[in-house]
């Protein structure tokens, strides 16, 4: 029930802070039998959440597995973060990045069955839902996908947070203490990420190890300057394991399905047209695995010079491409290039073509200044690639291979064929220009000659030569069938309002005929209540009047007609008028309210007190003491308590009686008026 408040809490932006410190609190006292239904929760929030709230999830979520790295279900994260991604916005496509790579840190290395070659523990299989989302038609969906795979490559630094036990109230507390510790030459910014738990613990979160390690450092030198009670606790053996570790142990499980896993990179880039780039970012971080840890992992690169052949043949389509809406997958393409140079990746397939590869990089259009920057670092032999002007927008003409073409299944082609068909193009009598015959023949020559990668993924069932086409076909018919679907949904709205009226009216002929054979029915049925009232009422007057009715009638009341019956106060009169005050005082205590008590009281006088029995006595003075306890008619009560003293009856009644009377008139005794000096008096006679 807590955890349902505090999600339904993140909604206002009023109380998301609170709501924030709750749920983490939540994750660090967790179960692990808890952690199921936590993750499910966080699933079935609103699609339409605001923009905090579903960014507060993933924060969430990545608090947890780094808290229960081995009790969280990580397919069922992997798909959270999937979910999540679809949303355009580009703070939740960062946060999906930081939360795919605290699950890949923190879990993926550590689960008891991450790095099992086949079954649930497969990488692949627990990636499985992010490859599905390049077969999707969103591009900002692919990139943020892209993204996230990029993360699982090669994870950033571990998230471990700095713990303060303190006795914070809110946010406000802790920047007033970090505005002291300025004060005191500590020049620390609170990080943007701080977290208040409800016990007053401040979880500070900063996104690099060390950054973490310098902060933790800074605040624990400054301790004395902190407010009294307030500790910087010191990492646990847990935390300090991750801060320390490094990435051998991925590396290390990476070898083992490297060769799928660029397979289905491979097979993305031909589904996925115009948001390669963050595919291109994969191989990119590949790389800069095999630059750390190539000595300890050498399958790593040796599986990448196979599919040297493949990305470049991607690569060259991304240079290629004419729309300038796609100038990142240019740049990502350079950053790939300079990598694998730096990595020296090459099986003499990119020496050979560097030249012409770099040439692409340069007359690259609508790369502007991005390409050229991130090109600077590849170790280019070119020296003129500085000096392009890369403000004019060129046109790129189609770059091909003349030497160590990249095989596609076995087959490839040269500048042989093409001059050939050129020669055909000139030769055209159509009265076009020989040049757009030329341009052409060329493109139709490419594009027939092109067949699906040697490393097609199995989910790829249109990564053939022609996937741009397939892709493009494939959306319009998407189109098409979203537009019938929805003529289908307008006309069965339509049907469905039509149905509705005619039900409509069918109810209101019912209800109509209903209504005048009802009302006839109550018509007749009221004609009999009223004769047999009168009947009724002519017997009870003929009837002779007993006592209690005559009684009654001298005071102007007929019981007989009055409501049917007689009520607890006329019934209280009654007993009163016969001398039944014991009878009274129980009909009372046991039906009455604390108002008819005190009318009965003041009706029967003090001096009942004498007159009662002991049970009744008790339970009298059992209500009263209730009412002193709770301040309640203090100045009629008091002077009942004084003539219970005065009768000598004070010292009789049982002690449980005298201590509930003795607590009600000692709180009486604390206020400063006559009420409490009346009962200071009546204390010590009642308790002692």
């Amino acid at each position: 029930m807590k955890l349902l408040q505090s999600l339904s809490r993140l909604e206002d932006k009023d109380t998301l802070n609170q709501a924030l410190g709750e749920l983490h609190q939540i994750i660090l006292l967790m179960q692990p039998s808890q952690i199921s239904s936590f993750t499910y929760q966080i699933s079935k929030q609103s699609p339409n959440a605001s923009l905090a709230a579903r960014k507060a999830m993933l924060q969430l979520l990545q608090f947890l597995v780094t808290q229960h790295p081995l009790h969280c279900n990580i397919e069922k994260v992997v798909e959270l973060i999937v979910n999540h991604a679809r949303y355009p916005e580009l703070a939740i496509k960062e946060q999906c990045q930081q939360t795919m790579s605290s699950t890949v840190r923190h879990t993926f290395q550590h689960s008891h069955c991450s790095l099992a070659k086949g079954g649930e523990g497969n990488m692949m299989v627990l990636l499985d839902s992010l490859f599905a989302v390049f077969s999707e038609q969103t591009a900002t969906t692919k990139e943020a996908a892209g993204s996230c795979l990029a993360m699982a490559v090669r994870p950033s630094d571990a998230i471990v947070p700095v713990t303060i036990t303190a006795t914070a109230r809110n946010i406000e507390d802790v920047r007033h203490t970090f505005r002291q510790l300025d004060k005191h030459g500590c020049k620390l910014t609170l990080p943007k990420e701080t977290i208040v738990l409800p016990n007053g613990t401040v979880l500070l979160f900063v996104q690099s190890t060390e950054k973490t390690k310098a902060l933790h450092a800074t605040l624990t030198s400054f301790l004395k300057f902190f407010p009294a009670g307030w500790t910087v606790e010191p990492f646990s053996k847990v935390e300090e394991f991750f801060l320390h570790e490094s990435l051998h142990k991925h590396c290390d499980g990476l070898s083992l399905y490297v060769g799928e896993l660029l397979a289905e990179v491979t097979g993305a880039m031909s589904r996925s047209v115009g948001s390669d780039g963050e595919l291109y970012n994969c191989v990119s971080r590949l790389c800069q695995n095999i630059i750390e840890w190539n000595e300890q992992c050498p399958k790593l690169k040796s599986v990448l010079k196979e599919f040297l052949p493949q990305l470049f043949h991607r690569g060259l389509l991304s240079l290629n491409n004419r729309n300038k809406k796609f100038w990142k997958e240019r740049v990502e393409v350079g950053n790939m290039v300079s990598w694998l140079c730096k990595a020296e990746v090459d099986n003499g397939f990119l020496a050979v073509n560097y030249g012409r590869i770099s040439e692409g990089l340069k007359r690259a259009k609508a790369g502007v200044k991005a390409v050229r920057e991130s090109w600077g670092g590849g170790g280019e032999e070119d020296g003129d690639l500085n000096k392009v002007n890369f403000h004019e927008l060129t046109d790129v003409p189609p770059i091909k291979f003349t030497e160590n073409e990249p095989e596609i299944n076995g087959e490839g082609f040269s500048e042989d064929e093409e001059e050939g068909e050129d020669e055909e193009g000139e030769g055209d009598g159509n009265g076009k220009s020989h040049a757009a015959v030329r341009k052409k023949k060329k493109k139709y020559a490419y594009q027939s000659k092109r067949k699906p990668g040697g490393f097609r993924s199995p989910r790829d069932n249109t990564a053939t030569g022609s996937g741009t086409a397939t892709v493009r076909l494939l959306k319009e018919l998407g189109n098409k069938s979203v537009a019938m679907q929805r003529s289908l949904d307008d006309l069965a709205n339509a049907t469905r309002g039509i149905k509705n009226q005619v039900k409509e009216i069918e109810v209101e002929v019912r209800v109509g005929k209903s209504q005048e054979i009802m009302s006839g029915l109550a018509t007749q049925q009221m004609l009999q209540a009223k004769e047999k009232e009168k009947e009724t009422e002519e017997k009870e007057r003929n009837k002779p009047l007993t006592d209690k009715e005559n009684f009654f009638m001298q005071q102007g009341v007929d019981i007989r007609f009055d409501g049917g019956g007689v009520s607890l106060w006329r019934e209280v009169q009654w007993l009163l008028h016969c001398g039944e005050v014991e009878t009274a005082y129980s009909r009372v205590l046991e039906g009455g309210s604390q108002t008819d008590l005190l009318r009965l009281m003041g009706k029967s006088g003090f001096g009942v007190i004498e007159k009662l029995s002991g049970r009744g006595l008790n339970r009298l003075f059992e209500t009263i003491g209730e009412m002193l306890n709770d301040g309640l008619f203090v100045e009629h009560l008091l002077p009942w308590v004084f003539s219970l003293v005065q009768c000598g009856l004070g010292k009789k009644i049982p002690n449980w009686l005298r201590e509930s009377l003795a607590s009600g008139l000692y709180k009486l005794s604390e206020q400063p008026d006559e009420h409490g000096v009346l009962a200071a008096k009546l204390h010590r006679h009642v308790a002692g």
